[in-house]
């Protein structure tokens, strides 16, 4: 959300009020259209810069990921599992970030006319992908709710909450993709 900013000119399809989910979820040259115009835009020299950036930040979740599950991992019984799934799908997830950025690239000095229905399903597919572990990651954490401590119980149950609520909104946005 930070700087560089989109132009007026960028204006998502969908009611996302982003136009960097907008592109996760783009369904076709339209959606793609609507954000970053035809070769070459500003707007695709403002998603470039994004993307470099975004390479930190999924390094950054990732790790946080794997700090938060290895206490869990460290216990024993299905908490342990807990933790070394929350581990898996949170390194998952920063896999399939990396993809995505990875197919997002692919687009941006390709003109509107040579973006293949292939190019936006590897971006989409991906990005699902990418929510889907992560709210799993964030349930599997939710497992810290089982302290005795109160901020445990807080920290597991906001866990649960994120993880339901990003699941209903990642549910939201595929209807009728198939993902």
């Amino acid at each position: 959300m930070g700087k560089p900013h989109y132009t007026n000119a960028s204006i998502p399809q969908r009611a996302f009020g982003d136009p960097n989910l907008s592109i996760q979820f783009a369904r076709g040259i339209e959606d793609i259209d609507a954000v970053l115009g035809d070769a070459p835009s500003p707007d695709r020299e403002v998603l470039r810069i994004k993307l470099y950036f975004d390479f930190c930040f999924i390094a950054s979740y990732v790790a946080l990921f794997l700090a938060l599950s290895l206490p869990l991992a460290r216990e024993a019984g299905w908490v342990q599992m807990a933790g070394i799934a929350a581990a898996v799908c949170g390194v998952g997830a920063g896999v399939f970030d990396v993809l995505e950025n990875v197919a997002q690239f692919r687009i941006l000095d390709v003109p509107l006319r040579q973006t293949t229905p292939a190019m936006i399903n590897a971006i989409r597919s991906a990005a699902a992908a990418k929510w889907w572990l992560a709210a799993a990651t964030l349930a599997l954490l939710g497992t810290y709710m089982r302290g005795p401590r109160l901020a445990a119980r807080i920290w597991g149950a906001v866990s649960l909450t994120v993880a339901v609520l990003m699941a209903i909104g990642i549910a939201e946005l595929n209807k009728g993709s198939g993902l």
